[in-house]
């Protein structure tokens, strides 16, 4: 027997591991290490300047123009938005993101549940005492709710915020615009209050876009 066959051959734990998403598919994008990205890459990367290109020019007029970044975050904007269409095709859209970001925020050291539930509760509903047991199946848009507009838009941007700390754990909750609440009271003021004038301007934008 020769040596090679005596010793035991390293394996490569990690690589023989199936890979999990943990975030977003857009961070999964951008990291050049994901096989998400990898495969775009090596499906799309022949044309894809081209396609760009021309993708922009036939494209129309932009709905909702960008604000710059220092004036509103694009990703928190997104995230904003996708709550807005919630409410306007449900009156009552599921807050159990909300939920495990606010649980994030807690961890964190930021302790907003009361002040949540009053934004909540301005909303016409009440937050949930666990996680739905079942996921609710989308059978078609609704009546919308009907909250003044601009403390829709306000709610959805405190929203977005808890759901990217849900997204991101107690460090993104902790370095973000919530962390100036840590060992702080919160009034749901206080979190209305966040929204930056230039992220409402562009969630005004979202119903025209529809």
């Amino acid at each position: 027997m020769t040596r090679s066959e005596q010793e035991p051959q390293e394996v490569d734990v990690a690589a023989s591991q199936p890979y999990v998403i943990q975030g977003p598919l857009t961070a999964e994008i951008a990291s050049v290490r994901s096989p998400v990205r990898q495969f775009l890459g090596e499906l799309c990367a022949n044309g894809l300047r081209d396609v760009q290109r021309r993708y922009r020019e036939a494209a129309p007029e932009l709905a909702v123009p960008a604000a710059p970044r220092g004036e509103a975050d694009p990703g928190t904007v997104g995230t904003a938005a996708d709550w807005l269409l919630r409410f306007l095709v449900d009156s009552e859209p599921e807050l159990d993101l909300v939920m495990m970001g606010a649980a994030g925020c807690t961890r964190a050291g930021i302790r907003l549940l009361p002040a949540l539930a009053e934004v909540v509760r301005a909303l016409g509903m009440s937050l949930p005492s666990r996680p739905a047991e079942q996921v609710r199946v989308f059978t078609g848009p609704g009546a919308g709710n009907s909250t003044d507009a601009a403390v829709l838009a306000r709610s959805c941007w405190v929203l977005a915020l808890i759901t990217e700390a849900y997204r991101g754990g107690p460090m993104v909750a902790a370095t973000g615009p919530l962390g100036r609440f840590r060992g702080a009271a919160v009034t749901s003021d206080d979190l209305l209050g966040l929204a930056p004038p230039a992220g409402l301007d562009q969630l005004a934008g979202v119903p025209a876009g529809v």
